[in-house]
């Protein structure tokens, strides 16, 4: 059931005696007025009911369309010439009946807009029953109370006091919000103008831009811009809280103001700066340079570990236990035998092409030397009994076939495969069939099918192991890119996908005011795409991203950060000032009231700056009840 009101609507009713319930409504309206079936069937309308004789009633009628009829009752007269009751109607009256609006339920503007009428009373309640109203009993004080409770008290100064506001709606504020703090299970949006939300001062001070959870003794994240650091030392940082329970902070990244990245390292000095142990479970492709800057760095190979290459201080690599590089396949190999002996197997040649082939020691062959060209030695003896032979000074052996050696090779000097500018593919194959570590000579790359692993087992506190790549370019330039990690897969049509990237990039070579920066590409829609941008100044989120929390507080429900479309260039800035940033999901409007008296202040817009001024200096009006009726009337 609705409450409605017609304009120009008036019907003299039907002839009627004393108190009747009903006036009935059938007879056309005088020209220029309209009947009462547009109130609707079943809806409320104000009505004012005459007749010549002076009687008069104001109300509140239910309307039927069957009938045309307008039902009245004693409770619903607001006023009348019957003491506010029912008029009984002379004999055969037939009273004009019309839909006015009655002064005592009109809130209104007179002629130039200037003033409103006023409800005062000290003891005024506005309400549906003794559980659910609005109280206006207490000076200075607007009480709320719904469910027999006083849930939101508007109080002196525009405080309001509630244990709890829950919005289900928009909240639209046109100026400051200050809150301790912000708690929401949904999203936030900020909506701004051209001040944005600012993240605190960030002169020499650290601020915190986000945190999950209430401090450092609860599990969660802590975001952080840490500005009472120095100069470029100024970082973004993300802490995480409670690591091993009531403990401090741990600063688990650290991106400094010149780009430098630190993991688990506070203070990098490198533009990837990691503390401990690191892991990549898929491929890893580096466009320049690898390097594993600390004496005894080891690779391991395998799940296991089983196989490793650990580095000899000036000496070379070493292949742990009796493990193998292998070529090829599983039949062609080099490894050690036994303590002191290096094997070198092959299931069909071992071939060695040089100009000069040096070999310091004893040679000895177990079954058959074939020489196709020329064998040129100064002896061949017998040594102990077994076959010797001996090769001069400039002399050399060719092998036209296969050559197998049995108990391995071994190389005192720098083993070289192929020339300069032409070379060979080298494969060493680990334990686990399809893993292996290849130079593809056609590619220019080493390929690694498994795990690359860097670990260092120094015990000192320098920072190692590092994977640090090196654009040593002659003529380095703006917008350069230095390189970066690149992650490929398979999609289902079997093709090589570069799904993600990871890439260095220099923004300002000069000298001296040197930056740089990260940039992420994700494939996205089929299509390569630059997502992220880590600058100096700015993280950059390029393709319209949110930010999103993950099943937030333990809860079911994900947290997301949206910016609306924005229309010029916005810049989002937060007040240096501790407190809960008023969203349209978290801010109470409470009741509309067109009433001067239900509002102590009003906030007014002026420049962006929010201020208040009284209903008083805004200049109200009152008008009696006799003269309000008087203007109802018509």
């Amino acid at each position: 059931m609705a409450h409605v009101l017609l304009d120009r609507a008036k019907v003299v009713a039907t002839s009627m005696s004393g108190n009747t319930s009903n006036y009935a409504l059938t007879n056309s309206p005088p020209t220029g007025f309209v009947d009462f079936t547009g109130v609707g069937d079943g809806n409320t309308t104000y009505y004012t009911a005459v007749d010549d004789a002076g009687n008069w009633e104001v109300g509140i009628g239910t309307f039927a369309s069957s009938g045309e009829v307008l039902t009245r009752t004693d409770a619903n007269v607001i006023k009348s010439t019957n003491s506010n009751n029912r008029v009984s109607w002379p004999s055969s009256s037939t009273p004009t009946v019309f839909i006015t609006q009655p002064s005592d339920k009109a809130v209104y503007f007179d002629a130039s807009s200037a003033s409103s009428t006023s409800i005062l009373n000290t003891g005024l309640v506005v309400g549906r029953d003794a559980d659910n109203q609005i109280k206006f009993g207490t000076d200075n004080q607007i009480i709320f109370e719904v469910d027999g409770g006083d849930n939101v008290i508007f109080k002196t100064g525009g405080e309001i006091e509630a244990s709890s506001l829950d919005i289900s709606g928009n909240a639209d504020i046109d100026g400051t919000l200050y809150a301790d703090a912000i708690s929401n299970g949904g999203g936030i949006t900020f909506e701004t103008g051209t001040d944005g939300i600012t993240f605190g001062s960030s002169s020499n001070n650290d601020v915190t831009i986000i945190r999950t959870g209430n401090d450092a003794t609860q599990y969660g994240f802590n975001v952080k811009y840490m500005g009472a650091r120095s100069g470029t030392a100024n970082s973004f940082s993300i802490f995480s809280d409670n690591v091993t329970g009531g403990l401090a902070s741990r600063e688990c990244l650290t991106i400094y103001q010149d780009g430098k990245v630190g993991i688990n390292w506070a203070t990098p000095t490198y533009n990837l700066h990691v503390s401990g142990t690191g892991r990549i479970s898929e491929d890893l492709s580096v466009g320049d340079d690898l390097s594993l800057q600390s004496d005894s760095a080891v690779l391991n190979f395998g799940t296991d570990s089983d196989v490793s290459l650990t580095h000899v201080h000036n000496d070379g690599l070493l292949l742990n236990s009796d493990n193998q590089l292998q070529f090829g396949d599983n039949g062609t190999y080099i490894y050690q035998s036994a303590d002191g002996v290096l094997d070198l197997v092959s299931d069909t040649e071992i071939e060695i092409n040089a100009t000069t082939i040096d070999i310091n020691g004893a040679v000895e062959v177990s079954g058959n030397l074939d020489v196709g060209g020329s064998l040129e030695t100064a002896t061949i003896d017998y040594t102990d009994g077994d076959n010797a032979i001996t090769i001069a000074d400039g002399g050399g052996t060719t092998f036209p076939q296969t050559a197998t050696f049995t108990s391995g090779i071994q190389s005192n000097g720098t083993v070289t495969v192929g020339v300069d500018d032409t070379g060979h593919d080298v494969k060493f194959f680990g334990a686990t069939s399809g893993k292996y570590m290849e130079w593809d000579e056609s590619a220019d790359q080493l390929n690694v099918s498994g795990t690359l692993t860097a670990i260092s087992t120094d015990t000192g506190s320098g920072s190692a192991p590092l994977v640090q790549t090196d654009r040593d370019s002659a003529s380095p330039a703006d917008w350069d890119f230095l390189g970066g990690f690149q992650y490929y897969g398979r999609n289902d049509a079997d093709e090589s996908i570069n799904y993600a990237g990871l890439y260095g990039r220099i923004v300002d070579a000069s000298d001296g005011t040197e930056d740089g920066r990260i940039e992420i590409y994700q494939y996205h829609n089929g299509t390569s795409t630059w997502t992220y941008s880590f600058d100096t100044n700015y993280f950059y989120f390029i393709n319209e991203q949110s930010i999103q929390w993950y099943l937030h507080g333990g809860t079911s429900y994900d947290v997301t950060l949206t910016p609306a479309t924005p229309t010029a260039d916005r810049t989002i800035t937060l007040p240096d000032a501790t407190g809960t940033i008023l969203t349209s999901g978290n801010a109470d409007l409470g009741t509309t009231t067109t009433s001067s008296s239900d509002v102590d202040h009003v906030l007014v817009n002026d420049g962006g700056v929010l201020k208040k001024i009284t209903v008083a200096n805004l200049g109200t009006a009152t008008t009696d009840d006799a003269t309000a009726l008087a203007i109802a009337l018509g």
